[in-house]
């Protein structure tokens, strides 16, 4: 957008809000330009032909006024947080509006009739105002903002009279043990292989200041893996269910054993969780008090979902990493050049583990989590005051202890 371009460079110290308003009143749009995608087009006016002169073709807008009208529709749908603009809907839109402008008989109109939509006028038209094609992540978009700071302020009053150590929160996650990465780096195109989707359920609980991760809590569907043997595995708990997901009866274990802990510590402790009917607990708990989250807030409100079940998942991919190099390295010391049928069936199970191994990595990935990255995540959601924070600033990541 040239007028945007003009405007800054007469207006260099004008805010970008400003410049939002003076977007709107001048080109009479029915919304507020979002602040980010000025900061974007702004940032990126070096790729216009006028503003980089190394470039060896300057191909200039074909039409200002028609790349302002589609610049102002995806502009709409971002605002509107609508996910559809690819290139296929760029050319359909286009479409309707050169339609349009040529019935309207625009000044631009012969040039109009004449215009196509190939696939480098789209790729440079994205160019010249930095859009690129993104993912979509999450369920953030989904919930109303009011309803977010609402259930925020519901939360702030729920914490008040607890320390931050004492304010904890706990929250289930997929842990695909065995899934083989999608992509990898190569030379030639890389043929997959069939997925495959082992899961068990990792819960993870933590406090607001990341001094206390208790052991985690793995289910799966089999009673006895038989990886055990005849004994589970002392140092991890793991229980199982149908479907290997979390159930009512195995939260009612859970934090009832959770209770008694802190009651060993002699801790009055603030539980977060979830809104979801595994979580309902109907017993009495001395040491424990249980705080639904607001329903469908949980991207923005619980910690768990703010970065530390990310963290965790980042930690188990490079602990998998290790064990595979080591896995491909035994593998090729190990190689019969008389058997290659069997060493190619014993390549592509490489990647599998089973659910103690699983298990081992997922310990060992969740030990190495920092304190400070935790309590990071916790400050992120904004649900406890500021001054929460100022003993954690200060912490020492070797005052985390395990219960």
């Amino acid at each position: 957008m040239l007028a945007l371009l003009q405007r800054h460079e007469a207006f260099p110290e004008e805010a970008l809000m400003d410049l939002s308003r003076w977007l709107k009143a001048n080109y009479s749009l029915d919304y507020l330009p979002v602040k980010s995608t000025i900061s974007t087009i702004l940032n990126h006016s070096g790729v216009s032909a006028d503003h980089n002169p190394k470039r060896k073709s300057n191909k200039k807008p074909f039409s200002p006024e028609f790349e302002r009208k589609l610049l102002a529709w995806i502009q709409r749908c971002e605002h509107w947080m609508v996910p559809i603009v690819n290139n296929s809907t760029i050319r359909v839109k286009s479409e309707q509006l050169r339609l349009k402008m040529v019935n309207e008989n625009h000044d631009e109109a012969p040039k109009l009739e004449a215009m196509t939509f190939s696939r480098g006028r789209i790729q440079r038209f994205k160019m010249r105002y930095g859009l690129k094609l993104r993912c979509v992540h999450g369920e953030a978009a989904s919930v109303n903002p009011e309803d977010i700071e609402r259930g925020r302020e519901d939360l702030r009053r729920a914490t008040q009279g607890y320390p931050a150590w004492n304010i904890c929160n706990m929250d289930e996650t997929a842990y695909f043990y065995s899934a083989e990465s999608r992509r990898t780096v190569s030379a030639q195109p890389f043929p997959g292989r069939k997925i495959v989707k082992k899961r068990i359920t990792v819960a993870l609980t933590s406090n607001a200041d990341g001094s206390c991760k208790p052991p985690l809590l793995f289910i799966g569907k089999a009673r006895q893996p038989r990886c055990f043997g005849s004994v589970e595995p002392s140092d991890l708990d793991y229980t199982n269910s149908k479907k290997g997901w979390m159930t009512q009866n195995i939260f009612s274990c859970w934090v009832e054993k959770f209770n008694e802990e802190m009651a060993s510590h002699n801790r009055k402790v603030l539980l977060l969780l979830d809104n979801v009917s595994s979580h309902r607990y109907t017993g009495e708990l001395s040491h424990v008090k249980i705080v639904m989250l607001p329903p469908n807030t949980t991207p923005y409100l619980q910690p768990q979902d703010a970065g530390i079940i990310r963290m965790f998942k980042s930690k188990v991919e490079e602990l998998k990493g290790k064990l595979n190099v080591a896995k491909f390295d035994s593998f090729v010391e190990s190689l019969d050049v008389g058997d290659i049928e069997n060493a190619h069936a014993r390549a592509s199970k490489l990647h599998e583990m089973t659910v103690l191994e699983a298990m081992e990595i997922a310990n060992g990935a969740w030990k190495s989590l920092k304190s400070s990255a935790i309590a990071n995540c916790w400050r992120h959601t904004e649900i406890l005051g500021e001054e929460m924070y100022e003993l954690v600033d200060a912490a020492d990541d070797a005052n985390v202890w395990y219960l």
